[in-house]
């Protein structure tokens, strides 16, 4: 008596006959990006681009090239936040006294 085969053919080829597939949960990972590109710096800034490539340009951000893309360090952008935020009078000139 012939045995019988644990394959069978499908429209897909073979496949195993009898076996229970189980899927298993898996937890999707989010991987927080080293660079930003300068549209997300300057939102993140809340600037517009133009003040953010004006800002670079002066060396007053620093920028990495990669190729011909142009990308921030979101370390280095808030290295710069709290320098201005230290910056000795950056709005004590600016702001009236009542």
């Amino acid at each position: 008596m012939p045995r019988e085969s644990p394959w069978a053919l499908g429209a897909y080829g073979k496949f195993r006959v009898g076996v229970t597939v189980m899927f298993e949960r898996t937890e999707q990972v989010t991987i927080q990006p080293l660079l930003l590109t300068a549209r997300e710096a300057a939102k993140g800034l809340n600037v517009c681009e133009k003040t953010l490539w004006t800002l670079t340009k002066n060396g007053e951000i620093p920028a990495v090239r990669i190729g011909r893309a142009v990308r921030y360090d979101p370390a280095d952008l808030r290295a710069w936040i709290e320098k201005a935020k230290s910056a000795k009078g950056s709005l004590d000139n600016s702001v009236p006294q009542m």
